[in-house]
């Protein structure tokens, strides 16, 4: 991919758990999550086991970090979430049914999955 997991998240491994932590902690501190835009709509990804997957991440570096590393989203950009309208409207409805949440994703077989319903309480209790 170009760029490892250490880069992100500042350390050689972290495992899931930590990764969502930090993720939590992080949108919590700056009150929004960051996504990926392409011209019309948000990146969808597959996990390794072929589920689907809508990668978030804690900052903005972060998500920069990951589009500048991929040739192929170059035409993306980082755009910023904030947390009440994630919360209230991309939960609900934006994030596609059954998708899961890919967390400071970096597009590896290690990345953390999440789902809604974690990412929610994880903020919550962050705050």
């Amino acid at each position: 991919w170009g760029f490892s997991t250490a880069s992100l998240h500042g350390q050689m491994t972290l495992t899931p758990d930590e990764v969502l932590r930090t993720f939590c902690t992080e949108v919590a501190e700056g009150d929004a999550v960051w996504t990926a835009w392409t011209d019309r709509s948000i990146s969808l990804f597959s996990s390794a086991d072929g589920e689907q997957v809508v990668p978030f991440w804690s900052t903005k570096e972060r998500c920069a970090h990951f589009i500048a590393a991929r040739p192929d989203l170059q035409s993306c950009s980082p755009v910023q979430i904030p947390w009440q309208l994630f919360r209230q409207v991309w939960v609900t409805s934006t994030i596609p049914a059954g998708a899961d949440l890919g967390i400071n994703w970096v597009g590896s077989e290690q990345d953390c999955l999440a789902t809604r319903d974690e990412v929610v309480a994880g903020v919550e209790s962050a705050t």
